[in-house]
């Protein structure tokens, strides 16, 4: 159905209004606090401009605090840098990983009878209508202190007491594929499923040779 031009103007006008409203207008304002300082009055944060001079008043400390922690400080060696590196580390060993997991599934799956493939694929969809925060407080569960797997090894006698395994380095890179499924656009190559349903969609020309022909 084709719209006129005023419903068409509509229709691609509420998105941009949405989006201008409320992801724009919030980063400008954002923005503007981050290149002042604190109000001494009932205004939180001052004015750009110096009401009696006119002069553009512009504070970067809170910028340079991101490369240094004071004056005289060497760069680079900073809480917010540091936490910066270690995520980049963290999410190219995730993606690794799900790479690694995920090819032997779509290989096998691409690769199964066309009878079956249906129900495989819906197997790897489901995890995706499992709400994220579900998934989190699942895995808390699980892995917490007084946790599933700490009771049951206690009661096993393999341990006498509860193995720390929340908030460890291991399980970042084990757990995020699953807790960061279909969470946000940005955890897409982070998540074993999504690269899962791509190496399927590239299934005719991927995997139309044996599996150590596409190694080569």
């Amino acid at each position: 159905m084709n719209l006129p031009m005023p419903g068409k103007r509509f229709v691609i006008g509420v998105p941009y209004g949405w989006l201008l409203l409320f992801f724009f207008l919030p980063f400008l304002i954002l923005l503007y606090i981050s290149f002042v300082d604190m109000g001494a009055d009932i205004s939180p944060f001052k004015p750009l401009w110096d009401p009696e001079t006119g002069v553009l008043r512009l504070k970067y400390e809170n910028y340079l605090d991101i490369f240094r922690v004071e004056e005289g400080a060497p760069l680079f060696k900073t809480l917010y840098v540091d936490a910066y590196f270690r995520s980049i580390w963290y999410a190219l060993l995730t993606a690794i990983f799900c790479l690694v997991i995920g090819y032997p599934f779509a290989y096998f799956i691409a690769r199964s009878p066309a009878s079956v493939r249906p129900a495989l694929l819906l197997l790897v969809m489901l995890p995706f209508w499992t709400s994220f925060l579900l998934r989190v407080y699942a895995w808390k569960g699980l892995l917490a202190d007084q946790g599933v797997i700490n009771r049951f090894m206690m009661f096993l006698g393999i341990t006498s007491e509860p193995i720390p395994m929340l908030y460890t380095n291991v399980l970042k890179v084990l757990v995020t594929p699953v807790t960061m499924a279909s969470a946000s656009p940005r955890s897409t190559m982070q998540d074993p499923k999504t690269i899962l349903l791509v190496l399927i969609s590239r299934s005719q020309s991927l995997f139309k040779k044996p599996f150590l022909c596409n190694l080569l």
